[in-house]
C-alpha cells in the first residue's frame, strides 16, 4: 500500500481531516464504519477491515428467513404464555 505512516497519522489526527486522494480511494482506503471510523484499507490482507468481502454480497434477507424468525417468535411467546398459565394454575391449586 502506498500510504505512508505519516500520511495515515495526518488523516487520523485531524478532527476535520483532508480528503483522501483518488489514488488512496482506488487502493481501498476509507474511513471504516465497522471499525468506528478508523482509516482502513479493505484490500490489506493483514488488516482488520472486511468491507471488500461484503461488496456485492449484501442481499436482501429472503422471505423464508423472515417467516422462520416470525415462527420462532410466535412459538417463544406461546411457550412463555403456557409456562405462565401453568404457574398460575399450580399456585391456585396450592392455595
Amino acid at each position: 500500500m502506498s500510504m505512508s505512516k505519516q500520511r495515515w497519522l495526518e488523516l487520523m489526527r485531524d478532527i476535520d481531516p483532508p480528503s483522501l486522494t483518488q489514488d488512496e480511494i482506488d487502493e481501498g482506503w476509507h474511513y471504516c464504519d465497522e471499525m468506528d471510523g478508523l482509516l482502513a484499507n479493505s484490500n490489506d490482507p493483514n488488516g482488520d477491515c472486511f468491507c471488500s468481502l461484503r461488496k456485492g454480497v449484501e442481499q436482501p434477507i429472503p422471505a423464508s428467513v423472515h417467516e422462520t424468525v416470525a415462527i420462532i417468535g410466535a412459538v417463544s411467546i406461546a411457550a412463555i404464555v403456557f409456562v405462565l398459565v401453568v404457574w398460575i394454575m399450580i399456585e391456585r391449586a396450592l392455595k
